[in-house]
């Protein structure tokens, strides 16, 4: 029997877990109460590895909310410098903004599924060489590095990397961010260095610098939080840094570019910004954007590219709601290359607003165009809803007036690509077709279903307060 005082602070109350037999024979002089554990206790129904688990490791893990075990892949595994062992995991069935780092209290170590075709052997075998490398990393000498990452990952090579940024502070917002973002300089923890090191030079124009060398990147598990200006949109480490040194210098108020569209009534305008002539402006916003886009590569060659930010203004300024960009010259006739609305401003209709602007500058254009593919999720949503409603309403103008309509000439009244407007009208499922030919059937139904949405959207796009010329290029000007 092993004995054990604890403070006098403990519980008098505290259970003794066996008879206390052949104690000292002298009692404890202060009233201390006496934990007892057997040294025959049961072990654990599954004991924790003594090793790291290899990546491609399939485990069942507690989701956020610890409310459901689901299957998820280990994708990269970190030790600390205290030894702790964290894993950086996909839930499969979920979006990758799910993923996150965990640790082994979360996992269900009984049902472990090794990588296919790997036997228990090879797999011991991987998780001893993996803590062998991290070892040798820990302990190499002049390693500024706090912890040893186990996996390497193509420096070239955003998609997959675990989040960087947990929290952006934008304006009075703070926002939880979904994917890995390429910030420099955000990697150094001390402040006074990061204040000396001037991340956006000190004009507008400025590009970014290259990061020094002797910057090491910490932990990459331990995420940081990120406050933004919301008028320049530049990173800061603290709001310290933002509110007392950066603000009082910041000039920006909107978008540095033409405002191009402006409706008073609902407070929207719309900046056009050329990456040509404003390069740190947009590299801020292809930073800010790809925290809440898997599928976007875009960070710094931003010079064949025009930007269109729609804000919120206000008696404090213009206040960024979402945005998207558009090739200078495209010749799969793209009418925007990357849309995005930010995550505090969605189910507003913003994201609807924007792809309408696009078509309106497509119809200025006299060009038909159509988003590059692929769209993300929630795109696709915005994007097949916009079409739903544009093509119906054209159908149920020419049904009033008992006149035949062809896809080409929606896609003539629209700017709306030809292939569009076939993909959604099939989804519709509104075809009737026969042995001679095929038409559009709209039942009394699917009118009533039209009408109750499109009267939830009261905001659109008024083209009579678009003040915009189409851009020609020629010989790379």
């Amino acid at each position: 029997i092993i004995t054990e005082k604890l403070s006098p602070m403990a519980s008098p109350d505290t259970p003794v877990s066996t008879p206390l037999t052949n104690i000292a024979s002298e009692p404890p002089t202060s009233p201390l109460t006496l934990k007892v554990e057997s040294l025959k206790s049961e072990p654990p129904a599954a004991a924790l590895p003594t090793h790291p688990l290899p990546v491609g490791t399939k485990v069942p893990c507690r989701t956020r909310d610890d409310l459901q075990w689901r299957m998820a892949e280990i994708g990269k595994v970190n030790i600390g410098a205290d030894g702790e062992i964290q894993y950086y995991v996909h839930f499969p069935d979920f979006d990758k903004r799910m993923d996150e780092w965990i640790g082994t209290d979360r996992m269900d170590i009984s049902r472990i599924k090794t990588k296919k075709g790997a036997t228990k052997k090879d797999t011991k075998k991987d998780s001893k060489g993996v803590k062998r490398k991290a070892e040798a990393a820990k302990s190499s000498k002049g390693s500024k590095c706090k912890s040893s990452e186990v996996e390497q990952m193509d420096p070239h090579d955003d998609h997959g990397k675990p989040k960087n940024i947990a929290f952006i502070i934008i304006g009075k917002f703070k926002i939880e961010t979904w994917y890995y973002s390429p910030y420099p300089c955000t990697i150094d923890r001390n402040l006074d260095r990061f204040d000396r090191y001037e991340m956006l030079g000190k004009d507008a124009t400025t590009p970014f610098p290259p990061i020094p060398a002797d910057i090491t990147p910490p932990d990459d598990s331990q995420q940081r939080d990120l406050w933004i200006c919301e008028f320049c949109l530049k990173p800061c480490e603290s709001d310290t840094q933002l509110w007392d040194r950066h603000m009082p210098k910041c000039k920006l108020r909107h978008p540095p570019g033409d405002e191009i569209y402006r409706d008073d009534e609902n407070r929207i305008s719309v900046f056009e910004v050329d990456g040509k002539k404003r390069k740190c402006y947009c590299q801020n916003l292809c930073l800010l954007s790809k925290l809440f886009l898997e599928h976007k590569f875009l960070k710094y060659d931003v010079e064949a590219f025009i930007f269109y930010i729609m804000t919120d203004h206000d008696e404090y300024g213009h206040h960024i709601l979402g945005y998207f960009s558009k090739e200078k010259e495209s010749p799969e006739q793209y009418n925007v290359a990357c849309i995005l609305t930010l995550p505090q401003h969605q189910q507003r209709g913003v994201g609807r607003l924007l792809i309408e602007f696009s078509y309106a500058l497509s119809q200025k254009e006299e060009r038909v165009g159509s988003p590059e593919k692929p769209l993300s999720d929630l795109g696709a949503l915005s994007y097949n809803s916009y079409w739903r409603d544009t093509i119906v309403e054209i159908l149920l103008q020419y049904e009033k007036s008992g006149e035949p309509v062809t896809a080409a000439e929606i896609s003539k009244q629209t700017m709306i690509k030809l292939d569009d407007i076939v993909s959604t009208v099939n989804k519709l499922g509104i075809i009737s077709t026969n042995k001679k030919s095929s038409s559009i059937i709209l039942t009394d139904q699917f009118k009533a279903i039209h009408r109750s949405r499109t009267e939830k959207r009261t905001v659109h796009i008024d083209k009579d307060k678009l003040v915009w010329t189409p851009y020609f290029y020629t010989g790379g000007n």
